[in-house]
């Protein structure tokens, strides 16, 4: 393996196990069956053994740490597609790209973010007795107490569990696979590369159209975001860069300039300003696709 491709970044996964508090309910199935004189096989119906908000907190976090995940990496296991003449990223499953220059700052702050995930689960555990009880009065005859296992029990179900591995050394493999094996290498770099420029392309794109609304009677709709998003993908994508592309610098150093000394105030409180900033951010976007 080259050196550009043990440099390039490793590979990562994040997955969680959890403590799914519903179960199939099939009365409930069978009523609904029966009063509309239709097949029951084609219905699914299930009860929730714990009221939602008791878990929201460490669905929230989850959110977060999926989030965070999709922020730093890039898909490894997809590929580019023609829409209408331009670029679109078809992502597949399995584990992300995690460029080199954003291993330690996305570890941090996975880290952070499983410590108060861990600490969600361990208030989650430590109230399992009082959950218990607001389902049980909440449920009332459909409660059913087999179905609720010790808090010892519930803590094993959760799980956060991220993975890292390096980039498969193609140079092991027999000869006559090495050459098929580095044309999908290549073929998942450039795609990777392209689904760089499509997370600018959109934000740009995103900022282009928010400008084109001010002054008109939705101009109180320009958000802070719209442009802190912008700048903070410009900040994060050069540790991201995969190979040279140069266009993909300029582009970025281009938005960085056009909205320096800019805020979200100063875009939506001025007509001339926000059409500048949507000719530009435009123009920006044209030049990656």
């Amino acid at each position: 393996m080259s050196k550009d491709k043990l440099n390039i970044g490793i590979l990562t996964d994040l997955s969680f196990r959890k403590f799914a508090p519903t179960k199939q309910n099939k009365r409930m199935v069978s009523m609904y069956a029966n009063m509309s004189q239709s097949d029951s096989s084609m219905h699914r119906g299930h009860t929730d053994l714990v009221e939602s908000s008791w878990v929201k907190g460490i669905q929230r976090l989850e959110t977060e740490a999926r989030n965070l995940r999709d922020t730093y990496t890039v898909a490894w296991f997809g590929e580019t597609e023609n829409d209408g003449g331009k670029p679109k990223f078809v992502k597949r499953d399995g584990m992300r790209l995690l460029p080199a220059g954003c291993i330690t700052p996305y570890q941090d702050k996975l880290a952070s973010l499983k410590k108060k995930w861990e600490s969600a689960v361990d208030e989650f555990v430590n109230r399992w007795g009082e959950i218990v009880e607001d389902s049980r009065q909440r449920l009332n005859g459909d409660f059913d107490p087999t179905k609720y296992p010790s808090a010892q029990h519930i803590r094993s179900r959760f799980q956060m569990r991220a993975e890292f591995m390096p980039m498969p050394d193609n140079s092991r493999l027999p000869s006559y696979l090495q050459d098929g094996m580095d044309d999908m290498y290549d073929e998942r770099v450039k795609a990777a590369g392209t689904e760089l420029r499509i997370r600018l392309i959109d934000k740009l794109k995103h900022l282009r159209d928010k400008c084109a609304n001010v002054g008109g009677e939705s101009s109180g709709k320009f958000y802070t975001s719209n442009v802190t998003n912008v700048l903070e993908l410009c900040e994060l994508l050069p540790d991201m860069l995969i190979g040279d592309d140069p266009e993909l610098v300029k582009a970025i150093e281009d938005a960085k300039h056009m909205l320096d000394g800019l805020d979200a105030d100063a875009i939506k409180s001025s007509e001339i300003i926000a059409q500048d900033v949507r000719s530009k951010a435009s123009a920006i976007a044209s030049s990656l696709i």
